[in-house]
This record gives structure tokens, sequence and C-alpha cells, in this order.
């Protein structure tokens, strides 16, 4: 994690000014008029619909993240359907869930609110076959995240670490100090729940 934010803070120098406040570049994310070669933390369903309306798809791609040597990595940060165990209306909640991931459901979901499909079945969507040189990679990437959704994906973590890596991007803390830093209040914060 270290080296990872050095490498950050080093490719800094190549940015457009602005880029903390999200200025100087970002309004021009997505357009002809872009200036930004690499953008983290780019979803797919924010991405893949606007790149092909814009008429940009021989211009943005999307990179595989790392893995581990089993092949797993990134970060799953979608949002599971499931059950509670408490719930009063189990046969209905079972009945939403086969629902939701239904193949009409699904392609709904993915033509109409730009939400990623997750059934093998989309690869054979017309919708889908427009716009796959984007889809076959996010789908790839779909396919190893960690699961399930741990504590960095969430609420006060994941605010935690981006502000300390925004502190040291502005240069008020070390790549070290930052992930230090990051790591106690997380702990703490994840410690009192």
């Amino acid at each position: 994690m270290v080296n990872g934010l050095e490498w950050l803070l080093e490719m800094q120098e190549y940015a457009p000014d602005g880029l903390i406040s999200n200025q100087g570049g970002a309004e021009r994310w997505l357009t002809d008029r872009n200036n930004i070669a690499i953008m983290l933390n780019q979803g797919p369903g924010d991405l893949i619909l606007p790149v092909y309306a814009q008429g940009l798809e021989d211009r943005i791609g999307i990179a595989q993240e790392f893995n581990n040597d089993d092949g797993i990595g990134g970060m799953f940060a979608g949002s599971p359907v499931a059950m509670a165990k408490e719930s009063d209306n189990k046969e209905l909640a079972w009945e939403w869930i086969k629902f939701s991931v239904s193949e009409d459901f699904q392609r709904y979901l993915f033509e109409e609110a730009n939400a990623m499909p997750v059934i093998k079945a989309a690869e054979d969507w017309e919708s889908y076959k427009e716009v796959e040189k984007m889809m076959n990679p996010t789908i790839e990437a779909m396919r190893t995240p960690w699961t399930p959704r741990y504590p960095w994906a969430s609420s006060q973590p994941r605010f935690i670490l981006t502000s300390e890596i925004e502190a040291a991007l502005a240069g008020k803390r070390s790549a070290k100090e930052a992930l230090d830093k990051a790591q106690e209040e997380s702990k703490a914060w994840l410690d009192n729940r």
C-alpha cells in the first residue's frame, strides 16, 4: 500500500493542475476535450454508456485491478442482494431475489439504469454486444474481487482513507504517515461497531 501511494504521489507530476479539487481537467473527463490519461476509482456503471454516448470508445479503456497469486483482487463495491435472517416474509423475499437476478430485470437495469448485469446471459444481448469492447473487461474484473464487501468499501473507513490519500497528495503527510493514520482511525471505527 505504501509503495502504491508513493507511486501515485510520483505520478501526480503528470496530472492536470487542480487534481485534488477535481478541477483543471475533471470537467473534461468523458468529453472529446479530455486531458486525463488515467482515472482511478471510476466504476464501469458510471463509464460505459457515457463513453459510447460521447463516441469515445476508441479513446477510453478499462484496466484490470491487481490480483494476488490466486487471481483474486480488487474491491467489490456493489450492493449485494440478501434476505435478512429475521425476515417475516421469507417467501416474498426469496421471490424478489429470484426476480432481481432474472434475465428480464437484469437487462432492464443494464439498458435503462446503466447498472452492470450479473448474469452470464448478458453476453448474448444485442445491447451488450454494442458495447462489448468495454463490457468484456468489466465482466472479467467482476469475476475476481474479494467478497463479501469489506469495511474499506463502506461508509466511514472509505472516507478516512480518501482523506488521508488527499493529505498525502497535498503534501501534508508522507505516504507511510497517511496510511498509518488511515489504518489507526479505521481500526478505531471498526472496534466501536
